[in-house]
């Protein structure tokens, strides 16, 4: 069988990115995925990814060659709640200096976050961050790190395979968060709106990921409860009233033209 031409490198094969990198494996794309747990480098090598360890705490650590791609995804959750920004943003420092020597690559993703935004109770697009973020700060570097094509993905709360939304509230007394709109998108989605970002050569970008319909949390964990064994929590009687967000998906739509698998968490398989 005659190589592909069609080359990705998937940096943090985890939750999303080891089905990201089979997706594109099936799609015959030649594929380099990293981890940095040495265990999971022959799970990745069995799914026919061409498996690396790195470690981007040590620039010296960082092969050159895992880079030689012509388009590469950055799925590294920076870690913010555990005040971690400043080692990410050093992190990626390292990681630039190495990606910014190789010259077949084009092209790079950068897996985001919607809590980029601020809770502002209205509907929120692309155009609408918080820029006092930290998320908002890691996109700002990453654009100063890579003057070539870079497309941001912010994406909503990733749920199925295992995420399922009633797991985190199961049992719990007095929540207040009934009637907030949910931003939530299932990793299938997320795994699309990638490749047709490549597909359509969707770059110099930014995107929501995020399903089109946003039912109320107390929607969400019901049907969900009602589906699993998971126990419904009790809300509380007199509610303070909390703020949300609502994300837009409408560019993606729009711009990419997807055609979300699963637009209505209420429809999410679990």
């Amino acid at each position: 069988m005659p190589e592909s031409k069609e080359t990705i490198a998937i940096l943090g094969c985890g939750w999303l990115g080891l089905p990201l990198a089979q997706h594109f494996i099936s799609k015959k794309y030649k594929v380099n995925g990293s981890t940095t747990t040495e265990s999971k480098l022959e799970l990745l090598k069995s799914s026919g990814i061409h498996p690396f360890l790195i470690d981007l705490t040590n620039r010296k650590n960082i092969p050159k060659d895992f880079f030689e791609m012509e388009s590469l995804v950055i799925n590294i959750p920076p870690g913010l709640r555990r005040g971690n920004l400043d080692q990410h943003l050093k992190e990626l420092g390292n990681a630039f200096e190495v990606i910014n020597q190789s010259e077949p690559l084009k092209n790079i993703l950068l897996v985001s976050s919607t809590s980029v935004y601020p809770d502002s109770n209205q509907t929120l697009t692309e155009e609408n961050p918080d820029e006092n973020s930290q998320i908002f700060i890691i996109e700002e570097e990453v654009k100063k790190l890579w003057r070539k094509n870079l497309t941001i993905l912010r994406c909503g709360g990733l749920m199925g395979y295992g995420r399922i939304p009633c797991k985190y509230y199961s049992g719990k007394k007095n929540l207040e968060l009934a009637d907030t709109p949910v931003n939530y998108i299932f990793r299938d989605d997320v795994i699309g709106i990638i490749d047709q970002v490549l597909q359509k050569k969707a770059w110099n970008k930014t995107f929501n990921a995020v399903a089109p319909q946003h039912p109320k949390r107390i929607e969400i964990i019901r049907d969900c409860t009602d589906r699993t064994d998971y126990l419904m929590p009790e809300f509380a009687k007199n509610p303070t009233v909390k703020p949300f967000k609502i994300i837009s998906s409408e560019k993606v739509l729009r711009v990419l033209e997807y055609k979300f698998l699963y637009p209505n968490p209420l429809s999410f398989p679990y």
